[in-house]
């Protein structure tokens, strides 16, 4: 039975976690720029937030209840160093988030922003969730990346939930049931006597 759980547990260790392709905007044309993250599943979680032509300014007007945070428009770290890009200038690439951003923010966007005009959009947001730090990211169609901002959301993680409230194990109750059955008892003997 040990053997058995061990590699039961081995098992389960040794399941690669699931990698997860998210497209922007999604949709089933070929005439149009699909933008793409991959991220790995257990990490949190990313989806399409929203998309759109022309330019993006980088200011906390752009996405109603996020803070602009940080922007990157060349490889390696960007201007505050909450991430790190590879691969500006073309259509793909690694990006890697600074794991102590989640401290204050409980989602964040992300915006890559390629070249205007020949294909639409020209920008895509993803939503991303607790905690992701590492993607891969892409861009199907004309034109490579100009840049990437970065917004958070929120006051950070919510406060772990109480505790739930104990319940005593039924030997526990049994014992607290025998010392009143005997606590009445040695009452009764006194009132006797």
């Amino acid at each position: 039975m040990k053997k058995l759980l061990a590699l039961t547990v081995l098992g389960l260790l040794a399941v690669p976690a699931q990698a997860v392709e998210i497209f922007c905007p999604g949709t089933v044309q070929t005439t149009d720029r699909e933008f793409s993250v991959e991220v790995t599943a257990v990490n949190g979680g990313a989806s399409c937030y929203a998309s759109g032509t022309g330019n993006v300014g980088g200011s906390d007007s752009d996405f109603a209840g996020f803070d602009f945070l940080d922007k990157n428009d060349g490889n390696g770290d960007s201007n505050l160093g909450f991430f790190t890009l590879t691969g500006n200038g073309s259509t793909s690439g690694t990006l890697s988030i600074d794991a102590s951003i989640w401290n204050t923010n409980d989602s964040l966007l992300l915006l890559f922003k390629s070249g205007q005009g020949i294909l639409n959009p020209d920008w895509v947001a993803f939503l991303l969730t607790p905690i992701v730090t590492e993607l891969d990211w892409s861009i199907f169609g004309n034109q490579a990346l100009s840049h990437v901002n970065l917004y958070g959301g929120g006051d950070g993680p919510p406060p772990p939930p109480p505790p739930p409230p104990t319940v005593p194990e039924p030997g526990t109750l049994m014992l607290l049931g025998l010392g009143l059955v005997g606590l009445g008892l040695t009452r009764r003997k006194a009132t006797a006597a």
